[in-house]
């Protein structure tokens, strides 16, 4: 019985061997090979292999960047190339998110056994805009409040006619939240489309108990 266990066990290890061996080979020396599964996960399964190449719009911004096969994340060599190696054969999504730049969500396939290339991505600059204007009830506009926009996290404040406003944002869904501990939390959720301009209104704002004193208000007709 020993001996079969010792048999089989030296089996396994030289079926990874041949594995590790083989990835070698088709790897790109030059840029270390990340993994989507283990080899023990792969044992068994059909499994290929993904390269490709993650382009900036200027090549002076040109960088390493987080991207994702699926729910598995993995970050690109400085001058954006990867390999993906172990990746189950069959549909993958691929997904690049990077703050000021629009989303990449493509699905890609993966062929068995083989060394899939995918096209260059090539991130485009976001030019969406979102501006607004935070009023109390009484009509007056409510300024430097803090504001922050979900998911790229971005911040500013309303300025003296209580206006906000972010540039240079992506298209997908979104979350305002005025974030000021003087106010209750209020949050907006909505959708921007490419190079969309949106403009969300008067929103009102409500100040917590005995936060009047530390208020800037303006008086100006809301325009």
């Amino acid at each position: 019985m020993r001996k079969v266990h010792a048999i089989t066990l030296l089996s396994v290890m030289a079926v990874l061997v041949a594995i590790a061996a083989c990835e070698r080979v088709i790897g790109m020396e030059d840029v270390p090979s990340q993994s989507y599964n283990t080899l023990l996960d792969a044992l068994g399964e059909d499994w290929g292999s993904l390269r490709g190449q993650i382009y900036f719009p200027s090549e002076y911004t040109q960088r390493s960047v987080a991207f994702r096969v699926d729910d598995q994340q993995f970050v690109t060599h400085p001058d954006g190339r990867f390999h993906i190696i172990r990746i189950p054969s069959g549909s993958h999504r691929f997904a690049v998110s990077v703050k000021g730049f629009e989303p990449v969500d493509n699905e890609i396939a993966v062929a068995t056994d083989e060394e899939n290339r995918l096209s260059d991505v090539r991130l485009a600059l976001a030019r969406g805009q979102v501006i607004g204007r935070l009023v109390f009830l009484d009509g007056n506009s409510a300024t430097g409040l803090q504001l922050r926009l979900e998911p790229n996290g971005s911040r500013t404040a309303s300025d003296g006619d209580g206006i906000f406003q972010f540039i240079g944002v992506n298209a997908g869904e979104h979350t305002l939240e005025i974030e000021d501990p003087r106010f209750y939390t209020k949050t907006l959720k909505f959708h921007l489309a490419h190079s969309e301009s949106r403009n969300l209104g008067k929103i009102n704002v409500f100040l917590r108990p005995g936060a009047e004193s530390s208020v800037s208000y303006n008086t100006a007709p809301i325009r």
